[in-house]
């Protein structure tokens, strides 16, 4: 126990050692930084790096997976920073209060009862909730359903639950946001609710250009699937549900996927790989998203 407070008090030490100098230092001029434009920036940096590198189609789609997650959540910082004067009084009191602070924190936090009434699960639960809010606060449609589709695709393509309610808010936002539309389908789909996922696709289908050929005709695949389920399942309803347009046939795409070898050595047991697929030209909207383990052989698409 002596070992982990002398820890502790070194850990304190230095943690003001970084604190207090800046507190100290006089500063006449203030600078604001707009983070998120930064943030942006170098989002797109990265993205016009990736095209440079050498990497295979799912690498390069695992890549731009997590620059979308981090720029969703880097997004939601302060957009500006200003720096802090000479204040010594504030010095002081943050000399005094950061021990004790970290010494109650450790006293309350480090209690195992209370570590297992807050599990992980839970605590996941109210960062998404917060970062809805400030989302919706936003009136950022697009980001809502970039986080939904995160979401959906690192837990099994499930697009019911939190994903489904985070497109339903984006649409609150903006009705004719085109990704939005076309997730929501999946989700009322995965959901067995076939005449919203083929009102939401054709809601997609009326946005579109006619040059969008590829897209167009996904959609059709898809609604025309949507009503032979509902056929299935409600005989009634699929009535109603008829596209005005002549019905395409189903696009099937067959793709083989293997990891270079010269990457094998890098694969590690757990690595996931995200391959989707999307039209060339035209809406940036995924036609088929598919997660496999990295190690796995791949089947045919």
């Amino acid at each position: 126990m002596l070992i982990f407070w002398i820890i502790a008090t070194v850990l304190i030490g230095v943690a003001l050692a970084f604190v207090l100098p800046p507190l100290l230092m006089k500063n006449d001029s203030s600078s604001e930084i707009d983070r998120n434009a930064l943030n942006v920036t170098i989002y797109r940096e990265r993205l016009a790096e990736l095209e440079q590198e050498n990497l295979t189609p799912a690498q390069r789609a695992h890549t731009e997976r997590e620059l979308e997650k981090t720029l969703a959540q880097e997004v939601l910082v302060e957009t500006t920073v200003t720096a802090t004067t000479k204040s010594p009084y504030i010095a002081i009191i943050v000399a005094i209060i950061l021990p004790l602070a970290t010494i109650s924190g450790y006293s309350f936090l480090g209690d195992s009862e209370f570590i297992t009434r807050n599990t992980e699960k839970n605590q996941e639960s109210l960062n998404l909730v917060e970062i809805t809010q400030k989302l919706v606060e936003r009136h950022d449609a697009r980001l809502l359903t970039e986080l939904a589709e995160i979401l959906a695709v690192t837990h099994d393509n499930q697009w019911t639950g939190h994903p489904a309610i985070l497109l339903e808010t984006a649409l609150n936002i903006d009705p004719e946001q085109q990704k939005a539309l076309w997730l929501a389908g999946f989700a009322a789909a995965q959901m067995a609710n076939y005449s919203v996922a083929i009102e939401r696709w054709q809601q997609v289908l009326a946005l579109l250009s006619p040059e969008e050929i590829e897209a167009r005709a996904a959609l059709t695949a898809q609604i025309a699937k949507a009503r032979g389920l509902l056929q299935e399942t409600n005989p009634t309803l699929s009535e109603a549900t008829a596209i005005p347009t002549t019905t395409a046939a189903p696009v099937q795409i067959t793709v083989h996927v293997q990891v270079d070898p010269t990457l094998q050595a890098q694969v590690m047991p757990g690595d996931i790989v995200f391959i989707y697929a999307r039209a060339t030209q035209g809406n940036p909207m995924p036609l088929a998203i598919v997660k496999q383990s990295a190690l796995a052989n791949y089947p045919r698409l």
